[in-house]
């Protein structure tokens, strides 16, 4: 990871892909990881699933000091199953499934 950002200096460092919501602390800076509006997930024993919200971050600096609150919004998840498998969009059969 040191590698990554040596030759950066930030208060911040925010990233995504993995999906999973994290604020962890790297020396003097933060990682952020927001989660995911369009496709959270949660893994169980049961398998992975989307939950009936979306994921996103507010980070808010004032003062010299630094606030990161991650937030959750809940979300029609029937919508947007029904919106998937009226579109184009490709195994949104298989992807639709995953909306719980």
């Amino acid at each position: 990871m040191g590698s990554l950002l040596a030759d950066n200096d930030a208060a911040v460092y925010a990233g995504g892909h993995t999906h999973a919501p994290f604020v962890r602390r790297y020396k003097g800076a933060m990682l952020l990881n927001p989660g995911s509006v369009g496709l959270p997930y949660v893994s169980t024993d049961d398998g992975i699933y989307q939950p009936p919200w979306a994921e996103y971050a507010i980070v808010d600096r004032q003062a010299g000091s630094l606030d990161i609150a991650l937030r959750r919004v809940p979300i029609d998840t029937e919508l947007v199953r029904r919106a998937a498998l009226e579109s184009d969009m490709p195994h949104a059969e298989w992807w639709a499934r995953g909306w719980r």
